[in-house]
Parts: C-alpha cells; sequence; structure tokens
C-alpha cells in the first residue's frame, strides 16, 4: 500500500469516493467530503501511514457524513453518473438499474446503509465493519438482515456489472484545501491574540475606578491526567447454587466498594449482590448466626417485595467484611454453599469507557462497564456539611428529540445541555448510542470547555478515540 501522500491520492482516493458516494448517495458531495478528510489527514499523514489509511480514512467518511446528514434538513435525491468506458451490457439498461439500486439505497435507515456498503462495496466482515462504526458485531448482522429484506422486498431488477471506480481526486485541490485550512487556523488565532491584547489594554485605557470588595470565591479546578483502577471484584464464585446457575453477572463499584452483582432477566428485582466493605454489621440486626470457612458469619433474615425471603450475611475473609444480599433468590444454605466457594479472582473485568482528563485529585467513586463516576478524595476541613462534587461519564441509547447538534467534538457532533451552574454535554457515537459527560457542582464549578476537553480523552471500547 502507498505511504506517500501524493501516491495514496492518485492511487485510492478513487476508491474512496466511490465509498464515500454509495454512503451519501450524491457524487459531488461524495468528492467533496473525501477531499474534505484527506485535507484533515494531510498535516498528520506521516503518523496515519504507520498503521492503517484506509481504515482510518473510511472511519473518517463515515463520521463526516454522520455529521453532514444531521446539519441537513432535506437531502437531495442520488443520481448516478454514467461511466466514463464501455461495458458489456447495454448502457442505458445498466444505467437504469444502478440508478434504481443507489436510489433504493438511499431510502434505508443511514445505519443500514453503511452496514451494506461497508459489506458488499468494501467487501469486509462484520468484525471489521463493527470496528470502523463503533457497533458490536451482533448490531452490525441486525442492520445489514434488515437493509437486506428492506431491498429484497423493493427490488424488482437484478443489478448487473462490475462497480466503476471513479477518478482520483486532484492531490492539488487537497493540498489547497489543507493549506486554506491552516491559513484559517493561523487567521482564526491571530485574531484570538488580537481580542486578547484588546481585553488586557482596555482596563488601562477606560478611567480607572476602585474595584468593589469581594468575598474570594474558590478557584477553579485543574485537569489533570487520570486513569481509573481496573474495574474487579477481588474474588469469583466457584460454586453457583441452581438460581444463579446461568443467571448473567456483573462487576461495578458502588461508593468505592466493589460490588458483584448476579439478576434475574425476567424478574426485575430478584438478584444477588456481594459487596466489599469496610463497615461492620451491628451485632443487634443479625437474627442468626452460622460459620463460613471455619469463622462466624452473622445471618438476617426478612421478607422481600414480592414475599419471598430477603437474606443478608456477613462474614470476615483476608481482613475485611463481605456482605452478601439476597433477594428472593437463595436460601441461607445456599448462601453458605457461594461464600463458601469463593476463591481469588483470576483477572479483572475491561471497561468499556476509560477517562484521559478529570479534575485534579478525583478518584473513582462508582463505575461500571458503560458508566464512570469520581469525585473529590475528600471534603475540606472548612466545611463539614460539604456534599462532594462529582463528575460522571455514560454510555446510553440516544434519546431522537434532542434538537440539532451545537458542536463537533472530534468527529463526532455534540450538544450543550444543563445549565450554566452545572454544563453537560451529550456525544452522539452514531445513531443509537451517545455519551453523556456531566458534573454535578457545589463547591468548585467546572466550565462547559473543560467539559469539551474531557470527552476529547475519553477512550471507548479500547480503541475509539472520542477525540
Amino acid at each position: 500500500m502507498p505511504t506517500d501522500f501524493e501516491d495514496y491520492v492518485q492511487t485510492r482516493s478513487g476508491h474512496l469516493v466511490r465509498f464515500a458516494h454509495v454512503l451519501c448517495g450524491d457524487r459531488h458531495l461524495a468528492e467533496d467530503l473525501v477531499q474534505e478528510v484527506l485535507a484533515k489527514a494531510y498535516p498528520r499523514w506521516r503518523r496515519i501511514a504507520d498503521g492503517d489509511p484506509d481504515l482510518y480514512l473510511r472511519r473518517g467518511l463515515v463520521w463526516a457524513n454522520s455529521t453532514w446528514w444531521r446539519r441537513r434538513s432535506s437531502r437531495e435525491a442520488a443520481i448516478e453518473q454514467p461511466p466514463d468506458t464501455a461495458c458489456g451490457t447495454d448502457f442505458a439498461q445498466r444505467h437504469a438499474e444502478r440508478t434504481a439500486l443507489w436510489q433504493l439505497l438511499a431510502t434505508l435507515p443511514r445505519s443500514q446503509r453503511t452496514v451494506l456498503v461497508l459489506r458488499f462495496f468494501e467487501d469486509l466482515d462484520d468484525r471489521q465493519i463493527a470496528e470502523l462504526t463503533g457497533r458490536s458485531p451482533a448490531t452490525v448482522r441486525v442492520h445489514a438482515h434488515r437493509g437486506l429484506t428492506q431491498l429484497r422486498s423493493r427490488l424488482a431488477v437484478p443489478v448487473s456489472g462490475a462497480a466503476q471506480v471513479p477518478p482520483s481526486v486532484p492531490v492539488a485541490a487537497v493540498q489547497r484545501r489543507a493549506a486554506q485550512r491552516r491559513h484559517r487556523g493561523i487567521a482564526a488565532g491571530a485574531a484570538a491574540l488580537v481580542l486578547i491584547v484588546l481585553a488586557l489594554l482596555v482596563p488601562f485605557l477606560l478611567p480607572h475606578t476602585p474595584p468593589p470588595v469581594v468575598t474570594p470565591s474558590p478557584s477553579v479546578l485543574s485537569l489533570a491526567p487520570f486513569t481509573a483502577p481496573p474495574l474487579t471484584f477481588p474474588y469469583e464464585p466457584t460454586v453457583l447454587p441452581g438460581p444463579l446457575a446461568g443467571m448473567p453477572s456483573t462487576v461495578a463499584v458502588t461508593d468505592s466498594a466493589p460490588v458483584l452483582t448476579f439478576a434475574s432477566p425476567t424478574r426485575l428485582w430478584n438478584s444477588m449482590d456481594l459487596r466489599v466493605t469496610a463497615a461492620r454489621p451491628g451485632m443487634a440486626q443479625a437474627t442468626e448466626t452460622t460459620t463460613i470457612g471455619g469463622t462466624q458469619a452473622l445471618v438476617m433474615r426478612g421478607t422481600a417485595w414480592d414475599g419471598g425471603l430477603q437474606l443478608d450475611l456477613w462474614w470476615q475473609r483476608d481482613g475485611r467484611w463481605l456482605q452478601l444480599t439476597s433477594n428472593s433468590l437463595l436460601t441461607v444454605a445456599q448462601a453458605r454453599a457461594f461464600a463458601e466457594g469463593l476463591r481469588p479472582a483470576a483477572q479483572p473485568v475491561t471497561s468499556r469507557l476509560r477517562l484521559g482528563l478529570a479534575p485534579a485529585g478525583y478518584q473513582v467513586w462508582s463505575m461500571r462497564p458503560d458508566r464512570i463516576c469520581v469525585r473529590a478524595a475528600e471534603a475540606p476541613a472548612t466545611d463539614p456539611a460539604y456534599t462532594f462534587d462529582t463528575l460522571c461519564v455514560g454510555l446510553q441509547q440516544a434519546e431522537h428529540a434532542v434538537g440539532a447538534p451545537q458542536l463537533n467534538v472530534g468527529w463526532l457532533p455534540a450538544q450543550r445541555t444543563g445549565t450554566d451552574e452545572r454544563p453537560a454535554l451529550r456525544v452522539f457515537l452514531d445513531d443509537t448510542r451517545m455519551l453523556i459527560i456531566e458534573h454535578d457542582m457545589r463547591l468548585v464549578p467546572l466550565r462547559f470547555e473543560d467539559l469539551i476537553r474531557i470527552a476529547d480523552a475519553i477512550t471507548l471500547d479500547g480503541y475509539l478515540p472520542i477525540g
């Protein structure tokens, strides 16, 4: 594969135009998207060429098309350009068939159309498509199945003939656009510098008046590199009683304590939690005692919401307290068997979300594979009633009626929400997923610009940089 930028543009940009054309349905827009993505990549080409340039630029085209699609209130009809060279089939028939195919593709939802383009026009497998679009392979297969089902129900004319590769985009046009982007950046920086100089000079030019006497406010928190500890639970079970067999389990951190949870997929409130806690249970709460691993354990029975057994079991292991809470799942004997079968965990669970920046001095407060919250390590001695400031980042299903995106974070469209006192940021990963970054501020404010910096440093699924 050519690594020199000019060679790459001459040999591969035609394939990128074809890929973008099928994505957006407009030849002129496809060429514009390719030139824009190549212009952005031009200053960093040496680093990009060391990896997989095709994958990098295809991903950039997917996000660029997504950003353009969100900004548009209407879309033009897809029109196919006639080929430059003759082919073996009748031109008019082939042209009509291909035009019908583009029009049918244009009627599909964008997520289904993107998957079909990557599978049949770029010849990628489900794993590669999932890596490129940020979806799971199962979601890719669902989109492909639904898209093909819709096409089969509407397509009456078989499409023949091999796809023609459009001509490459001019290298000079890409370099000219990259230079224009650089000049605009320099002009914007110069304008910002002029404004800063004027802002610094204005106080000296205006008549001087003594400033009012005010109470000093706390300084704004500074951001620092942040690495969360592995999402791990110190023990793993070797004995799963009947109610837990086949039941999914998750590891989380809640109130700074690790928790292992088994939850019934059919009955919402039927679950079992195993928590490592530093708190010693009140002996008066126990209704009976038993033994686990040769040590005394405390048992408290109650009635769950559905009339089943509400069970709490406390015991000590390795110098710390463990608390098992079961809601209508386990008997005392089953809980004892589960506790007796615990062994040290072999490896930590991989968290999907990773923060690269956080307010200085913050530590993990709660964490799940799709959500992480950090907060100040300790309360100030001057404010005993202080409620900890908390920063949370969560991955969740995208909402449909959220208004138009207002800015971009990296390649991704984003939207500001919340208030000036409690700003929040939504970053749209695709049609179905978004990241929400929010900060509950009580003592020290965090600016909206800081949330953008934090979003730029987030990594999702270990491979997708947001910024």
